[in-house]
């Protein structure tokens, strides 16, 4: 894979990819981090406000 050579040679972990997707996004990125061992990491939505920070 080409992003697994990438970080070998920066000395960078690969072992364990994520996924940046806020709160309101289609339930299909949960199941796709699931099922391909990929760690979520879920932005919290404000209705008020938009992205939290």
């Amino acid at each position: 894979m080409e992003l697994e050579a990438k970080m070998k040679s920066k000395n960078k972990d690969y072992s364990s990819p994520n996924i940046v997707f806020g709160a309101d996004t289609h339930v299909v990125w949960d199941k796709f981090a699931k099922y391909f061992d990929v760690e979520p990491r879920i932005v919290p939505i404000d209705i008020n406000h938009g992205i939290k920070p």
